[in-house]
């Protein structure tokens, strides 16, 4: 995949959110009251975009890697090795869920989207060992299963409209694979059907539209590329942001791609807000946790 060579999709730039995260990360689109929601993974904040504005909070200490929704309203949380709940809003207490069991050391959630099985899944990475890392799932009694292992680094993780293919990205190995999914929690092998050259970035957050198109934000690149759901390129969309993190599809009709983006390692003062974007698309509402099939958007 030559990013480079790929056509420019139009783009609307609808709203920018100067939000000066260092590492904004995992979009939520919730409902249309309640707006949206993303962490800053590293300040260990939560961030949300409602109809009255802009504000932010935190929540954790550590590496806050993902935020999703549960069917009370509530939030599920990944922090470095646990799953926290807690209720959406400021001063509230977390509550352990989940924690990886300590093997290998050093394993640590990234990513992570609730899925059609009520599930949360979650893609792990180990900085100091490379491959070390596994696709986990973890049901409503905090109980964990393992799935894929040899996993450099999870990342972006997203279903096709009708929920029987799970998309992963690995950005420590550059690719995104795709498998078969079923809603009993069922996930079959990983096939790869995308790789990012290291020189051109690395492969991040992930969304999936009503056309069951890809879209994936790429580090280092200030690019989303919209792929067919064989892995095939079709374009990209780039943005003033050179770190691209993911994107989740928003707003009252699902109309608008939320972009979240990180501090430019090469110039600190830029980077870090987030861009709602008109791509003419739509997307699919993302799964609650703790229920199989019920959608955020209906909270």
């Amino acid at each position: 995949m030559e990013l480079d060579r790929l056509p420019r999709l139009p783009a609307r730039t609808v709203r920018v959110v100067d939000s000066r995260c260092e590492l904004a990360e995992s979009p939520l689109w919730m409902s249309e009251a309640a707006g949206l929601r993303w962490v800053d993974a590293v300040r260990g904040e939560l961030h949300a975009l409602r109809p009255g504005g802009h504000e932010r909070w935190p929540v954790a200490a550590g590496v806050v890697s993902a935020v999703a929704a549960e069917t009370d309203g509530g939030l599920v949380l990944t922090v470095d090795d646990q799953v926290l709940r807690r209720a959406d809003g400021p001063g509230v207490p977390s509550t352990v869920l989940a924690r990886l069991p300590g093997r290998p050391p050093g394993e640590r959630f990234n990513d992570a989207k609730a899925g059609p099985d009520g599930r949360l899944w979650a893609g792990t990475v180990c900085p100091d060992l490379p491959g070390a890392g596994a696709l986990w799932s973890v049901d409503p009694t905090g109980e964990l299963f393992p799935h894929w292992t040899g996993i450099s680094h999870g990342n972006g993780i997203a279903w096709s409209p009708r929920g029987d293919l799970l998309f992963f990205v690995d950005s420590g190995d550059g690719t995104v694979s795709r498998a078969a999914f079923d809603r009993d929690g069922g996930v079959g092998a990983p096939e790869v059907i995308a790789r990012v050259p290291r020189a051109d970035g690395i492969p991040d957050g992930l969304a999936v539209d009503a056309r069951a198109d890809l879209w994936l934000a790429v580090w280092g690149a200030g690019c989303l590329v919209r792929l067919r759901a064989d892995g095939t390129p079709t374009g990209r969309v780039e943005l003033p942001d050179r770190n691209v993190t993911s994107c989740a599809f928003a707003g009252r009709g699902l109309d608008l791609l939320a972009v979240t983006t990180a501090a430019d390692d090469a110039g600190p003062s830029r980077g870090g807000s987030v861009y709602l974007l008109d791509v003419g698309r739509r997307g699919v509402a993302g799964y609650l946790f703790g229920a199989v099939e019920k959608r955020s958007g209906d909270l």
